[in-house]
């Protein structure tokens, strides 16, 4: 199969394949190639397994390619001779976003089970990151489940469901078939919990692990004076500006040579407060409540003195008459 993009003239992130149901079970390797000139052809992806099986039950179908980021003008879908071939309905092309993201940051958590309710696993963040995708890693190969992924704040906030579906990981005829990672719209929550139904054996022996993945906000601010500048950040009582420049500096970038927005690199990080910002300022002495009663205190004192005084007084004047 051949695909024109000259028309299109964009880079393409994956390619979704839609084939007519498979009467019997489908199970091959396809490979892309890439060429600007339908001469000279280069290997974009090698022999990557798609399916479309059942397995206890559920239908797994394997039919999304990852594309490198490479524009081309044509793409040949591909796969060896004397092998099962596909009879393709559609080829749906996801198109890369022309704001280059930031790579992509992962981290691996291991589940902790809850011993008072069989099938359900916890994991803990260290910190608040927006994630946006998740890939479940099962403990035993050849495993499939229909589970549930939850998320919340803290302790205190209910469990919100995330994602509901199938994942599978199996190993057939020597392919590897593993369900794609799950794509969220930035969950900031650190904690997440997993339930996996008991009734076909759940997921086995062992602890899953969740592959984490988030993207880095990007930062713009504006330099005044002299560098190297201090970017202070985790203040709480700052208010947030609703204020946006980036009409501005776009336009400054389209009617300037030299682009305004530059890529800034980070120095060595310190600590301007530190944990002690976080905890309440103590109050003021009061001073002026204190000279108050120290004023009151004197004067009782004083008209104590006098009312002495006066009564020893009264009683001299008396012993004399």
């Amino acid at each position: 199969y051949l695909i024109d993009n000259r028309e299109m003239n964009v880079t393409i992130e994956s390619l979704s394949l839609e084939w007519s149901s498979a009467s019997k079970p489908l199970l091959t390797q396809i490979s892309v190639f890439g060429s600007n000139d339908l001469t000279h052809w280069e290997l974009l992806i090698d022999k990557q397994t798609v399916a479309d099986l059942q397995h206890q039950g559920f239908q797994l179908k394997q039919q999304s390619l990852e594309m490198p980021s490479k524009r081309m003008n044509y793409y040949r879908i591909h796969w060896p001779p004397g092998k099962q071939g596909i009879t393709l309905l559609k080829v749906m092309m996801q198109l890369q976003s022309e704001k280059i993201a930031l790579p992509g940051q992962k981290e691996i958590v291991t589940a902790e089970i809850d011993a008072e309710s069989d099938g359900n696993y916890y994991f803990n963040l260290d910190g608040h990151f927006p994630i946006s995708g998740i890939r479940l890693q099962m403990p035993q190969r050849n495993t499939v489940v229909n589970l549930q992924l939850y998320s919340r704040e803290d302790e205190g906030s209910p469990w919100q469901l995330r994602y509901k579906g199938l994942f599978y990981d199996l190993e057939r005829e020597g392919h590897r078939l593993s369900s794609g990672p799950i794509y969220l719209p930035q969950i900031n929550h650190p904690q997440w919990r997993l339930e996996v139904p008991q009734s076909n054996g759940g997921l086995g022996s062992g602890m899953p692990q969740l592959e984490m993945e988030w993207h880095a906000h990007r930062l713009t601010f504006v330099t005044r004076g002299e560098k190297p500048f201090t970017l202070a950040f985790g203040r709480q009582k700052t208010m947030e500006d609703v204020s946006r420049i980036d009409p501005l500096l776009q336009r400054i970038n389209i009617e300037d040579q030299e682009p305004y927005i530059k890529t800034a690199s980070t120095g060595r990080r310190f600590d301007l407060g530190g944990k002690a910002r976080l905890h309440p300022v103590p109050p003021p002495l009061p001073w002026k409540k204190w000279i108050l009663w120290l004023i009151l205190v004197g004067g009782v004192i004083v008209l104590g003195l006098m009312t002495r005084s006066l009564y020893k007084q009264i009683n001299r004047d008396n012993e004399q008459l």
